[in-house]
């Protein structure tokens, strides 16, 4: 069990190293509202090694305010009196640079400036802003349909007219027939689908098929992947099986945006990214020797049948008289943790540990479910080996 730590522990000057690559001038703001407006929720010290202190917190979320606050870890070496990592739970906190990250560092600070020992459970009312700042207690909690009370609004003055329903078949406005002496003609409705249109789409449909012979040699132009040009020219106009979750999961209307995203995919290189890129080579060879599997390269899989889709698997995977996948990831996120680690402190972790507790099976309802589901349909593969790779542990998983 680690040894919990008193504010006083924490090196005065750890920020210093911090703040000079801090952020943007918007996140300082933020930050500076956070802390004056009682956003940190809690805030734990513990030692973690011998020159490491760590600092775990929750801040409360400026929006989705009934979902849990953000976890913020902090890694300070007591020696060099740095802030050596730091990760929040937020999108943009993989990179331990956001807004809550620096709101927990400001807060730390503010407290040994005003010369506080220990954290403080309850700050004083006369040290808080006025209260209705506060943006909420730890959860909102729901209300029983039966509880409700549902009454007719007392202002009822509105100000923009309420319009009927529109239809742009029938215009109750407009004449809709024919009077020939006492024969009424209905006048035809108006065409709903513009056959143009349709016309159009069979048209690009038609040329986007391929042959067999056409597939295959996509396959191998692009067996570089992301470092071959032909591998971004090909994923065009395709859903790519990395997409499937995007689009299974989607909840919004769909809109040009998204399309955009879909189809006209741009090159994308962040630290998770660079990461993962890094350190797949590092995966297989460890896939290698646990497995004693041998694989091999393999670019964009495109299906004759089903040229609007594709996939690009990570390695092809002889096991025995089968021939299959394997799809690698390095979340960046929890790279110097254990699987286990990794499920109990990560919410959004993709993995969850089976009933024995020995091995890990990849979440149903994720983004990469649906990325395998997407590399199987594509390749025709009998099996997909999923396979996780943290710098402590690394699982293998085949979904079924």
């Amino acid at each position: 069990m680690a040894d919990i730590l008193q504010l006083q522990d924490v090196p005065d000057d750890f920020s210093a190293s911090y703040l000079v690559y801090l952020p943007t001038l918007r996140q300082k703001q933020r930050a500076t509202a956070f802390v004056k407006d009682s956003y940190v929720k809690s805030v734990s010290i513990f030692r973690a090694g011998n020159e490491r202190i760590a600092i775990k917190s929750n801040v409360y979320r400026s929006q989705r305010k009934s979902e849990d606050p953000h976890t913020i870890n902090l890694d300070v070496n007591e020696t060099t009196r740095k802030l050596e990592d730091a990760h929040c739970s937020c999108k943009a906190g993989i990179s331990g640079k956001c807004a809550h990250v620096l709101t927990v560092v400001m807060m730390i600070e503010q407290w040994k400036i005003l010369g506080y020992k220990a954290v403080p459970s309850q700050p004083s009312s006369t040290s808080l802003p006025q209260q209705w700042d506060k943006p909420r207690g730890p959860k909102i909690k729901a209300e029983p349909v039966s509880q409700m009370i549902i009454s007719r609004p007392m202002n009822l003055t509105r100000k923009r007219k309420p319009k009927p329903l529109m239809t742009p078949i029938f215009q109750p406005r407009e004449e809709n027939s024919d009077i020939c002496g006492d024969i009424v003609f209905p006048k035809p409705l108006p065409q709903c689908i513009d056959m143009s249109a349709m016309d159009q789409m069979k048209t690009e449909w038609i040329a986007s098929n391929i042959t067999k012979t056409e597939a295959i040699t996509i396959e191998k132009e692009t067996r570089k992947q992301s470092n071959s040009t032909a591998w971004f020219q090909h994923r065009e106009n395709r859903i790519t099986a990395s997409n499937f979750g995007a689009v299974m999961l989607r909840k919004k209307d769909i809109n040009d945006k998204f399309l955009k995203n879909t189809f006209k995919r741009k090159q994308f290189t962040s630290l998770a990214t660079s990461y993962g890129t890094s350190n797949e080579t590092i995966a297989k060879q460890m896939y290698i020797k646990q497995s004693g599997n041998h694989i091999h390269d393999i670019g964009l899989v495109v299906q004759p049948d089903l040229p609007f889709i594709g996939s690009t698997p990570d390695a092809v995977v002889c096991d025995k008289t089968e021939t299959g996948i394997i799809e690698i990831k390095c979340p960046y996120s929890v790279r110097n943790m254990t699987l286990k680690e990794a499920c109990d402190e990560r919410a959004d972790f993709f993995l969850k540990p089976n009933a024995s507790g020995d091995s890990f099976t990849l979440i149903q309802d994720h983004k990469h479910w649906f990325q395998v589901q997407g590399q199987l349909l594509t390749t025709g593969a009998p099996f997909c080996d999923f396979v996780t790779y943290t710098k402590q542990d690394i699982g293998i998983e085949r979904p079924s």
